[in-house]
């Protein structure tokens, strides 16, 4: 795509909530790995890891992958 240039799309009603319902359940994502980070590094341990996350959060969300 070339910079600067405009791409238009089109959706139903249905397609679009199911977009937006997936937008909102990823910001659930961040919004969880954000507070497992911190509640994390506050404890001694430092950074948590991509690992540790992924265990944490696994099979608490509607989205594949």
């Amino acid at each position: 795509m070339l910079r600067g240039q405009k791409v238009f799309f089109q959706a139903t009603k249905v397609d679009l909530d199911r977009l937006y319902a997936c937008n909102r359940e990823s910001a659930r994502v961040w919004n969880e790995c954000l507070r497992l980070a911190k509640e994390h590094f506050l404890q001694p341990g430092g950074w948590i890891t991509k690992n540790e996350l992924q265990k944490q959060t696994k099979r608490k969300f509607h989205l594949h992958s």
